[in-house]
């Protein structure tokens, strides 16, 4: 019994779901540890509780989400996240709800309440928190696309590619605002708006029946 309950202890530990306030190790007395350890397991949150002489140590419980702030279109499955990367629901119907998607995930088996900290969904949520500084931009918003992580694209309502790159989202996002602004002064059909570069925007556009690439 005493080598089922070590070898739970220490699995969890070394699996970094456990760990022991104010305590490292299990120490050399490993028996006298056992005998003050106790396990809990909640079938609702999976909980795992550890008590030693007063010490708590305890796997983080199943969190309460935020309202759901857009959707990841999984492998056959959508389910919603909050702001702060957990999920708010799972297989619902969300037609009509005007949420911006998000695409190219392989994540298994999402679980409601659990915070997805995949570097992708991080990066996904940091270029759509980047287009709600402008709300007529976020309200254009359909799709981020995270395929490559080192390149992830906006997917705009009407079709317009953004490809944004890596990092200093604002920054590029203030720069497809102002395009977007001068748009429709020019008579441009927006295509593709390039903004990997760091001193030019690269603009595809169609006028009438031409085509061309600019440089904004």
């Amino acid at each position: 019994m005493k080598t089922g309950i070590a070898s739970l202890v220490v699995a969890a530990l070394a699996s970094g779901g456990l760990t022991l306030n104010d305590a490292d190790t299990l120490g050399p007395r490993c028996d006298a540890f056992l005998e003050k350890v106790t396990i809990e397991v909640s079938s609702h949150a999976a909980g795992v509780v550890a008590r030693v002489a007063g010490v708590t140590a305890r796997e983080p419980e199943v969190h309460e989400p935020g309202p759901t702030y857009a959707l990841l279109v999984l492998d056959g499955a959508v389910a919603g996240v909050d702001p702060d990367g957990y999920v708010t629901s799972l297989g619902e119907a969300f037609s009509g709800g005007g949420f911006p998607a998000m695409t190219g995930l392989l994540i298994e088996d999402p679980l409601e309440g659990r915070r997805l900290s995949e570097p992708k969904i991080t990066v996904g949520l940091s270029v759509t928190k980047a287009f709600e500084r402008y709300e007529d931009l976020f309200k254009m918003l359909s799709e981020v696309n995270l395929s490559d992580l080192k390149e992830p694209r906006a997917i705009l309502k009407g079709g317009t590619i953004v490809e944004i790159g890596t990092g200093d989202y604002a920054r590029k996002i203030d720069r497809l605002h102002q395009v977007l602004l001068q748009a429709p002064h020019l008579d441009m059909c927006l295509r593709r708006v390039d903004l990997r570069f760091n001193r030019q925007v690269i603009v595809e556009y169609s006028q009438a029946r031409n085509r061309a690439r600019k440089e904004v």
